[in-house]
């Protein structure tokens, strides 16, 4: 069977200079749709619409955010009429001027897999990293404000969107570059094997953080040092490995409120859910949800439709993202004392750097884990993709 999508693809490949391996059919959170993505060809999103008057083909633009989450490329949707079907099309190539997600972090800028000591060295690396960047100037001024706090230049061109992914990114350099200045020695680890620290001062890793990210800490870097003789260990344990079905199981012993739903579905597993979805409909659910005064609103997709689309193709992403923000919000947040028993024993050795940029000046705060005597869970993710960030722990009262 071949798609809509799929089909609308092979002909603009026949009809235009495109890359095929970057234009693809994507059936996710949003509704399916095909994706144009960057080094596909074009470079404009004027320049598709163009091609597709070119082509003559006819098309309508769509809401914003109709096909991508993303504010960089959410009003670059249409829908495409195309041999009698209404085919989705999304064109997710960043604007000039705009930003690019992970466009400057160590690994992009070649500094993986190297160490530095010297600041005229560090300072060489980033400059050959960015050299060809449009931001170029910018970036640099940024890495001279961490040294002599010189004013940055070019801030106020900078859309603040882009700005806090500067300080997620790039702030992996720059707060790394402020121990090379204090005299220590930096390494930007390669591979996989170090999902704590983005770089190590000294042997010590070291987690960088941006503006407004928060202090979560990802426990599938300790999975094997979780205390499971509690039922609050055995459901850290369910985060690190996850493992989804361990995951509700203990969810439910841990968070009164899970365990009325669970009660209500007839099991914590995942057969036990997909039959209750399956045989409940979307609103019976959420008005139970909505109308339940311990459930405090929380656990509710955001409007729209496409959650309960889902929902009737069978997923169990409504229902997983509502379990997940339950149990952390009504459980998580009230019972730091059994979990930070459990996750001081591990979490003492890493370091938290945050970057934040006020008054054109880079800020950066250092927090040992070892400072940290209370934590908390934390989840953000969404209805339409519940699992897309696992939940994790973070300090109470953040950084």
């Amino acid at each position: 069977m071949k798609y809509p999508e799929t089909q609308l693809r092979n002909f603009l490949v026949e009809k235009l200079p495109l890359n095929k391996e970057r234009v693809t059919r994507h059936n996710g959170e949003t509704p399916v749709h095909l994706r144009f993505k960057s080094n596909c060809g074009l470079k404009t999103f004027e320049q598709l619409q163009e091609s597709l008057d070119k082509v003559g083909l006819t098309y309508k633009s769509v809401p914003y955010k109709h096909f991508s989450r993303s504010p960089d490329y959410g009003d670059q949707g249409l829908v495409v009429d195309f041999q009698g079907e209404k085919v989705g099309v999304q064109f997710n190539v960043p604007k000039d001027g705009n930003m690019s997600r992970k466009q400057f972090t160590p690994d992009a800028l070649g500094l993986n897999g190297k160490t530095f000591d010297n600041k005229q060295e560090f300072a060489t690396a980033v400059r050959d990293g960015i050299r060809s960047s449009e931001f170029g100037d910018f970036l640099l001024s940024l890495l001279y404000n961490v040294e002599t706090e010189w004013p940055i230049e070019g801030l106020e061109a900078i859309r603040e969107a882009d700005v806090n992914r500067i300080t997620s990114d790039y702030g992996e350099v720059l707060c790394a570059y402020s121990f090379v200045l204090k005299g220590h020695t930096v390494y930007f680890p390669e591979g996989s094997n170090h999902k704590i620290a983005d770089f190590y001062v000294d042997g010590q890793g070291v987690s960088a953080k941006g503006r407004g990210t928060g202090g979560k800490v990802n426990l599938s870097a300790f999975a094997e040092f979780i205390d499971t003789y509690t039922t609050t260990g055995k459901f850290l344990h369910s985060i690190a490995t996850h493992n989804r079905n361990d995951f509700v199981k203990y969810a439910s012993e841990l968070c009164p409120e899970v365990e009325a739903i669970t009660d209500w579905i007839g099991g914590t597993d995942r057969d036990a859910l997909a039959k209750f979805v399956a045989e409940t409909s979307y609103k019976e659910f959420y008005d139970y949800i909505q109308k339940t005064p311990e459930h405090k609103g929380l656990g509710m997709p955001d409007a729209g439709g496409r959650p309960e689309a889902l929902w009737n193709e069978g997923s169990l992403d409504p229902i997983d993202f509502t379990i997940n923000t339950l149990v952390s919000r009504l459980w998580g947040e009230t019972a730091t004392k059994e979990i930070s028993t459990i996750v001081t024993q591990f979490l003492n050795e890493p370091m938290f750097v945050v970057l934040d940029i006020e008054n054109n000046q880079c800020i950066i705060k250092e927090t040992n884990f070892s400072d940290v005597a209370n934590w908390k869970t934390v989840y953000w993710s969404r209805a339409t993709k519940a699992w897309h960030n696992w939940m994790g722990v973070e300090p109470l009262k953040g950084l």
